[in-house]
């Protein structure tokens, strides 16, 4: 199971090629051939091989990779562990509607390679819904309905919240979860929806999940988990390598760190040189054996003097 976070983590001094190669030796060990090859195959597929030698940056303060690219990059760290469940918080978050759209557009190329795509999403346009199978929309925390964009007007009509000509299906749907009382209607109407039997292939779905042993599926995941961990020796390693290029790609911050080590030298050096050498010495007083008495006839804790 892969997770990408809403804000993008990656260093800004990486290149898409390094995290992705950083993410699959430090959480598979792949030797260094099968890492080359899976890391190539995913800059393909996220269409990231034009920038693969690009750092990162910080939006607004280094130049670098595009929002778009940014957020692909945070994907394939995730993808290239080919997780079989990929879940994502917000993958369009801060990106224009362009940008969004290809966004999901690729998440959906990649839920056709035989894995499952899970999102949360706000206010998405037309065209960004028009990419998913599945929409489960909430609001306050609860579930007021959940199955495909072609069955949701049916259902919001038959619970009496037809959908105006005025409005698309999305802008509409935003309207009546934004408002507290209709949304608390929404919730008594899903309910009850399902409490008439009115069960669709997503809810029976659920149930059967929710059936299966958690014990079992923990399970699996130590077991998959401990088969497939890199070696503590690899992550020494890659850590090693990833913060000495970092530190070589920083002209700035190479230069104060060695600028730093010469002051330091110098002012010890200057300590030294300027001492007195006339062999006078104050010696430190020699330590009492354990248990010797002091203060008068008070004697110390022995821990206190181990």
């Amino acid at each position: 199971m892969g997770f990408v976070e809403q804000d993008d983590i990656i260093s800004s001094l990486s290149t898409p090629y390094d995290a992705l190669w950083f993410s699959l030796r430090t959480r598979r060990g792949t030797n260094r051939s099968e890492t080359e090859k899976r890391v190539q195959e995913s800059l393909n597929v996220l269409r990231l091989q034009h920038c693969r030698d690009t750092k990162v940056g910080i939006p607004g303060l280094e130049a670098g990779l595009s929002g778009g690219e940014r957020k692909r990059c945070s994907i394939g760290i995730e993808l290239i562990c080919d997780p079989k469940v990929l879940l994502l918080d917000e993958p369009t978050s801060g990106l224009d509607s362009v940008t969004s759209a290809k966004v999901v557009h690729l998440l959906r190329q990649l839920s056709r390679m035989g894995r499952t795509v899970i999102y949360t999403i706000h206010q998405p346009t037309a065209e960004v819904l028009s990419y998913f199978d599945d929409v489960m929309l909430m609001t306050q925390g609860r579930v007021v309905y959940h199955g495909t964009m072609a069955e949701s007007l049916g259902y919001f009509e038959s619970i009496g919240f037809p959908c105006p000509s005025k409005y698309t299906p999305t802008d509409y749907y935003m309207v009546l979860l934004q408002d507290n009382a209709t949304s608390k209607v929404l919730i008594k109407r899903w309910r009850k929806y399902l409490k008439n039997g009115r069960r669709t292939p997503h809810t029976s779905a659920v149930r059967l999940a929710k059936s299966r042993s958690e014990s079992s599926a923990a399970q699996f995941l130590d077991a998959y988990i401990s088969k497939f961990r890199s070696s503590p020796a690899v992550q020494l390693y890659e850590l090693t390598l990833r913060t000495m290029i970092e530190i070589s790609r920083d002209y700035l911050y190479l230069f104060a760190y060695m600028a730093q080590a010469v002051f330091f030298a110098v002012v010890v050096g200057l300590i030294f040189l300027i001492a007195q050498r006339d062999g006078v010495y104050a010696p430190f007083p020699h330590p009492l054996p354990a248990g010797t008495p002091r203060n008068g006839a008070s004697l110390q804790r022995c821990s206190w003097v181990l």
